[in-house]
């Protein structure tokens, strides 16, 4: 079974956010992140409040 789990982060300023998803799948022997593109590096629109560290 595969899920597409996504969060949700809104900036300190409440201007902005961002929505990062991970696609997982899961079998009877446990689950493996089949995602293509690191979370860990965000891209920003580069508004105030949407500079993510």
């Amino acid at each position: 079974m595969t899920f597409a789990i996504e969060t949700w982060c809104a900036s300190k300023d409440g201007t902005g956010s961002a929505r990062i998803e991970e696609e997982v799948v899961v079998t009877k022997d446990g689950c493996e992140v089949i995602s293509k593109f690191p979370s860990a590096v965000l891209t920003s629109c580069g508004f105030p409040g949407c500079q993510f560290p």
